[in-house]
This record gives C-alpha cells, sequence and structure tokens, in this order.
C-alpha cells in the first residue's frame, strides 16, 4: 500500500512537505458533505484527481500528492498512475469479531525521529493560536501519509 505526501518544490526543485496541502484535502473534501460522499462513490481510479483538486497547488502552482514509485522516484499522482482505494471504518455487530487494518511501512524503522517534521508543524500551528489547522493537518496526514 502506497502512501501519498503532500510536497511543495522550490524554485530550486527542491520537495518540502506542504502543510496546507493535508489542510485543504480536508476541508474541501472531508469536511464538505457532498464532496465526501463524491470521493466516497468515486471510481479508485477517478479518486486521484478528486484528491489533487482538493489539496489545491502550491505557491508556484504545482500539484501537490506525490506517491513513491518501487524504484524510489517520487511523482505527482493523477488518475493514470495511481489507484486510490477507500472504505468506511465499519463497526461490527454483536458478538463478531472485528477486522482492523493496520498500515505498516515496507521496512520496520529502527526509530520514529523522522516524524519530527510533522510533530514540529502541529506544534508550531498550537503555539501560534492556530488549533483548527494543526487539527485538519493532523487528519490529512493521518489520511494520506498514515505517519510512514
Amino acid at each position: 500500500m502506497a502512501k501519498l505526501k503532500c510536497l511543495q518544490k522550490s524554485t530550486t526543485s527542491v520537495k518540502t512537505l506542504y502543510p496546507q496541502g493535508y489542510i485543504n484535502v480536508v476541508s474541501n473534501m472531508i469536511l464538505v458533505e457532498d464532496k465526501f460522499y463524491e470521493f466516497l462513490d468515486a471510481d479508485p481510479d477517478e479518486r486521484p484527481a478528486l484528491l489533487q483538486a482538493a489539496a489545491g497547488k502550491d505557491t508556484n502552482n504545482n500539484d501537490v500528492i506525490e506517491h513513491e514509485r518501487a524504484d524510489g522516484v517520487s511523482e505527482i499522482i493523477d488518475n493514470n498512475n495511481c489507484k486510490v482505494l477507500a472504505q468506511k471504518d465499519v463497526k461490527r455487530k454483536g458478538n463478531k469479531r472485528s477486522v482492523v487494518t493496520v498500515p505498516l511501512p515496507d521496512k520496520r524503522p529502527t526509530d520514529v525521529t523522522y516524524l519530527n517534521q510533522y510533530t514540529t508543524i502541529i506544534h508550531d500551528m498550537v503555539q501560534a493560536g492556530n488549533q483548527a489547522d494543526a487539527n485538519k493537518f493532523m487528519f490529512g496526514l493521518m489520511l494520506l501519509t498514515r505517519c510512514r
């Protein structure tokens, strides 16, 4: 299972995390009822374009959601190179066993310092009094990147 990241390309082609992309996905798709159901009901082959539209463009007018290919190269997702599967959480009825899918990284991490970039962003947003955007960023991060 691939992970998705919101990245911004600078004028020097260096890519950095783009928190606003995560916030936009939550604000423009998850929290808007008709957009939420449009995404949920869409064909998996059509969802990449819906995600890109929700995420918006970076400051250089580039799409921001990328995935990493098996060869290690990151590329912008679109309907031709990515299929996005989505399903709502299901609560089991009665005494039936629940089924939980826990996505794991392809390689076992030896530490979790790679999460510093995310926790720093959340910390800075909260310190600036922007709890709402911190929550949206965290939700978008859990939804798309799953901290891997």
